[in-house]
């Protein structure tokens, strides 16, 4: 064989081996470095719908707590990263702004909570350490150790049909996702559906809470019969059905269900209880819009990179180990001036006049 021939057979083999080895690479190794928690978010979604509001105006008047029917609500949720991100965590603030969509400005705010935690970045799970803070004081300091765990608001990349673990930082504590189907496609972007539930929880033993989570007050206030003057001092506690529709490629959260119930009373299960909020409410058209988008761009992306780049890169590097084999199988053309070449050639007549 030719030194020339020995070369290209070579170099042949050599990128296609490259290319096989970079296409099983890509979905393992090289994804685990690239398909991490993004250190530039900044994405803003809101729930809106209708429930009943308290009207802590009445707390101070001589007649019972009143509570208001019907009114508009937004939950307005901002997730950004933070300056801080290394190649393990990404350090988040996230900001929920409760309020009455039919008063403006601060005076329709009902609600604050600012998260300031990290995230993993692999698993999109906040961080234990260091401990997730509330920007916010809270207004009673918990009995209990905290218990973040889960996600915020979102899944991780390749999410399965199986439950998931997600923070509800509403009522400060983890809720468990169930999958329930995969039958709802949103603008065009098939999603698995998720519902967690959260059921009377006793908000003065959870991390966080920045309102009031006890109130003593007499007992005609609260609508509680007997004893008109007695002190009553009722709890605050939270509950939640929540559903989420959820792009599995890019884990992005496209759609939302979420009914929030916070209500005072004596126990969980109390018969006499006066509700702080009671909502039904989703995502609004421009969040949707937005996610739906942001998830199929998400999906687009990892699918080229982890499966049809790959694919390709596959198809690429057995053409080339063919092509070598084929250089390295293919006999040389003899030639006139091959000194090992015996009898005339194809090109050249026999002498006339030869003995027989």
């Amino acid at each position: 064989m030719s030194k020339k021939r020995t070369l290209l057979t070579a170099i042949l083999g050599l990128l296609g081996v490259v290319c096989l080895v970079v296409a099983a690479l890509l979905p393992t190794v090289i994804r685990s470095n690239t398909a991490l928690f993004p250190t530039d978010l900044d994405r803003t979604a809101v729930l809106a719908g209708q429930g009943t509001l308290i009207d802590r105006a009445s707390f101070t008047t001589a007649t019972p707590v009143a509570t208001t029917a019907d009114v508009p609500i937004e939950i307005i949720t901002r997730n950004q990263s933070s300056p801080g991100a290394t190649d393990d965590t990404a350090a988040t603030t996230t900001t929920v702004t409760s309020r009455r969509s039919d008063v403006a400005g601060q005076a329709g705010v009902f609600g604050l909570d600012t998260l300031a935690g990290t995230i993993d970045r692999t698993t999109y799970k906040v961080a234990s350490s260091p401990e997730p803070t509330l920007i916010t004081a809270p207004a009673t300091t918990p009995s209990n150790e905290s218990s973040y765990a889960g996600t915020l608001f979102t899944f991780p990349i390749g999410t399965d049909k199986s439950d998931h673990t997600l923070y509800e930082l509403r009522g400060h504590t983890p809720i468990t996702m169930k999958y329930v189907n995969d039958t709802r496609e949103i603008n065009g972007v098939k999603t698995y559906h998720f519902r967690g539930e959260v059921t009377g929880v006793d908000t003065t033993q959870t991390h966080g809470v920045n309102q009031q989570t006890q109130i003593t007050m007499p007992a005609f206030k609260w609508g509680i019969p007997g004893g008109a003057m007695e002190p009553v001092t009722m709890k605050l506690f939270y509950s939640n059905t929540r559903d989420m529709w959820v792009e599995p490629t890019s884990g992005t959260t496209v759609d939302t269900h979420t009914t929030p119930h916070a209500y005072y009373a004596r126990s969980a299960d109390d018969s006499f209880k006066v509700d702080a909020i009671n909502a039904d409410l989703r995502f609004d058209d421009a969040t949707l819009t937005a996610l739906a988008n942001d998830a199929r761009d998400a999906r687009q992306t990892l699918r080229a990179t982890f499966f049809w780049t790959p694919i390709a890169l596959g198809i690429v590097g057995l053409l080339l180990l063919v092509l070598a084999a084929v250089v390295y199988l293919r006999r040389p053309r003899r030639t006139h001036d091959d000194p090992h070449t015996h009898g005339p050639t194809a090109t050249e007549p026999p002498l006339v006049g030869s003995a027989n």
